[in-house]
């Protein structure tokens, strides 16, 4: 009676017949999950009818299942049994004498084996090539590192090559390999993602190029050994003599030449940090050293004995020397600190070392007359403190100055040349009150890789907050940043918030942007001639200004244009724009990007070649 009730209840459920006939006793519906390991031992749930009829026997390609529960009449569980290859198999299930059959039911697998992971670090970047080793790979599998999916998955049975993804996060991850069959193999803790290196200080700042001299590097995340890891003094490679997760030590090797190195410290991964101007190397004959705590009486210049003040140190030199001055802040000179020809000062280091003039209304180092050799300031910081003091740095009638990685600001105005031939490389002007950044009359100017920024120009006939050039100045000004400089405050006009220029050269991959100004809020070019020919002199290529703003405050020069005016009252404007971007600029007037004005009916043509300009 039970058998027929169940029967009964299969033909309710099947629509009695709606198929043209009853259902069998016993059927299979589904069969969860449909494959597993060729080793057996999967937990598998089969759904379907007759269940309960009497005993149950399941089967995969005719091996007894294990484990067997009869849940009810339409549910059963039980384990795999092992299999010897990759195939789909037949699932029976048997209950009492009835019997279904679901062909295809399991598909077994041997899943992969990984045996091996090289390299087992890497950058957190990515793009490691990584070697896995192992068994059982197929055609189409992925590999994952942590949750992230390699690149350049490349398979073969026993051995995949592949990227790796980068990761937000340094550490060891799993490595996974998974077959398109459902077959994976996780290697946990097999690959781990390594920041690169990062210095915060090299020390001592100085050593004798004769050699010798132990150097500390110290910061974060440096690992290795002494072996696999290159320290590099410029571009010589230096074996360390020790290294430790946040300390490196190394020697200084004989036969390196005097000057000022990168350092650099590269990680068996190859990533690697530099300190930019981090050693000097001194000849020990040619240098005088100063210091804070030194004496200028009594003291003979050596590293033993040194000069108090900078102004002795250069007073005491001689064309070919060195002062170097030791860390500290030097408040007691006699201002201004006067430059020889062919003697460079030096800093320990450029925020260590600090040339404070204070209140004085002195420039703080000044070149007059200097020519012949080369004369160098490099790698200190110039500063002062009120608005009422004297300029940073002033070089008059002079050839050959050369201000290397200093830091001005604080002064009434950063930088001030006239009749001179100078270079200016790797420094900051900024923060300098009422003045201007930079000021030159009558120059040849070479600017490179320097930033201007938060200067402020507040004299009546002024211009140009971050850099004034006038009409007898030659420029080749390039890498250079000129940010939040302003010339618009108060009522009065003062033209040209990043750069106020009348000479002509080249201005050339430049960044103007945050800067203010009456008129000509990133630039303006004021008479800047033609060639007779018609030709332009002044070239400002892959240059880009943004965010600049002209106010116009009192309009008796013009309405204001914000990034760029090109304005004329004598001449043609001999300037060509090549390859730059106008993006977000304002002005309360017309011409928020460019404008072309003139006076005296002259023409006024600035030529744009190849300019993006929106917003």
């Amino acid at each position: 009676m039970k058998k027929l009730a169940c029967v009964a209840a299969a033909l309710l459920l099947a629509g009695c017949g709606g198929n043209g006939g009853p259902p069998p006793p016993v059927g299979i519906s589904s069969i969860t999950p449909d494959r597993g390991t060729n080793a057996g031992g999967t937990p598998v749930t089969i759904t379907g009818w007759g269940f309960s009829l009497g005993t149950v026997q399941v089967t995969f390609a005719g091996s007894n299942a294990s484990g067997i529960t009869v849940n009810s009449d339409t549910e059963i569980t039980c384990n795999t049994p092992s299999y010897g290859t990759n195939a789909w198999v037949a699932v029976v299930v048997t209950a009492d004498t009835e019997s279904a059959t679901r062909s295809n039911g399991f598909y077994y697998f041997i899943p992969p084996n990984i045996t091996s992971v090289n390299p087992t670090s890497g950058p957190s970047a990515g793009g490691t090539e990584v070697t896995i080793d192992g068994t059982g790979f197929l055609a189409g599998a992925a590999v994952t590192f942590g949750v992230n999916p390699a690149t350049d998955v490349a398979v073969t049975a026993t051995q995949i090559t592949c990227r790796t993804p980068a990761s937000a996060v340094a550490g060891a991850v799993d490595v996974t390999v998974a077959n398109a069959d459902g077959g994976s193999d996780t290697h946990p803790a097999a690959f781990t993602y390594r920041l690169p290196p990062n210095i915060t200080d090299v020390s001592p700042a100085y050593a004798d190029a004769a050699g010798g001299a132990t150097i500390t590097i110290t910061g974060t995340d440096f690992y290795g050994n002494t072996s696999n890891t290159i320290v590099r003094i410029g571009a010589t490679n230096v074996t360390p003599a020790s290294v430790g997760a946040t300390t490196v030590t190394f020697v200084v090797p004989a036969g390196l030449a005097v000057g000022t190195y990168d350092v650099t410290f590269v990680n068996p991964d190859e990533q690697s940090d530099t300190a930019p101007a981090a050693l000097y190397l001194y000849d020990a004959a040619n240098t005088i050293f100063v210091s804070t705590t030194g004496d200028d009486a009594t003291g003979d210049g050596s590293l033993g004995n040194p000069y108090r003040t900078i102004g002795k140190g250069v007073q005491a030199a001689v064309s070919g020397k060195t002062v170097f001055a030791l860390s500290g802040s030097y408040t007691t000179e006699s201002w201004p600190v006067a430059m020889k020809a062919g003697v460079t000062v030096i800093g320990e280091s450029r925020t260590g070392t600090v040339v404070n003039a204070g209140a004085s209304a002195n420039a703080a180092l000044s070149f007059n007359a200097v020519s012949g050799a080369a004369s160098r300031l490099e790698r200190l910081t110039v500063t002062g403190g009120a608005p009422a003091a004297g300029y940073g740095v002033v070089i008059n009638n002079s050839s050959g100055v050369q201000l290397v990685g200093i830091d001005v600001g604080g002064r009434q105005r950063g930088v001030e040349m006239s009749s001179s031939i100078a270079a200016v490389d790797k420094c900051r002007i900024h923060d300098n009150l009422t003045r201007g950044g930079l000021k030159a009359l009558a120059s040849d100017v070479t600017i490179t890789d320097t930033v201007f920024d938060g200067n402020t120009e507040e004299q009546v006939t002024g211009g140009g907050a971050g850099a004034y050039f006038d009409e007898d100045c030659t420029v080749d000004i390039s890498r250079c940043v000129f940010s939040n400089n302003d010339a618009a405050s108060g009522s009065i006009d003062r033209p040209g918030g990043g750069i106020y220029i009348s000479g002509v050269g080249s201005i050339v991959n430049c960044l103007f942007y945050g800067n203010s100004a009456s008129i000509g809020g990133g630039i303006l070019i004021y008479d800047v001639p033609a060639t007779p020919e018609g030709d332009a002199q002044l070239f400002i290529k892959n240059c880009i200004f943004y965010g600049n703003s002209a106010s116009n405050p009192s309009d008796t020069f013009v309405d204001g244009s914000a990034a760029a005016l090109v304005a004329s009252a004598r001449y043609a404007t001999g300037t060509e724009f090549v390859n730059c971007v106008f993006a977000d600029n304002v002005s309360s007037a017309q011409g928020s990007t460019i404008l072309g004005y003139t006076s005296l009916d002259r023409q006024c043509r600035p030529t744009l070649r190849n300019c993006v300009i929106y917003g």
